[in-house]
């Protein structure tokens, strides 16, 4: 069984390709507006077309990410 204590990183998203995996934070490292392809399990609404400021943290459970511009981490 793996100690959750270092069960930690993330993926850089720069791009504006359809990414796929489990990821509980984003941070956007610059501004960002997301794609149709962005989805959350646990948050209602729409991201498309959503435009981000830098600095800007979001918490959930993000199965999907897609970019229209910008860029930013996802955290496992």
């Amino acid at each position: 069984m793996a100690d959750r204590i270092f069960d930690t990183g993330g993926d850089l998203i720069n791009d504006t390709n359809l990414h796929s995996g489990r990821w509980k934070r984003l941070l956007c490292l610059t501004d960002a507006a997301f794609a149709a392809g962005t989805d959350s399990d646990d948050i209602s609404g729409s991201f498309t077309g959503q435009a981000i400021k830098a600095g800007t943290e979001i918490n959930g459970s993000f199965s999907a990410i897609q970019l229209a511009s910008g860029s930013i981490i996802a955290f496992f």
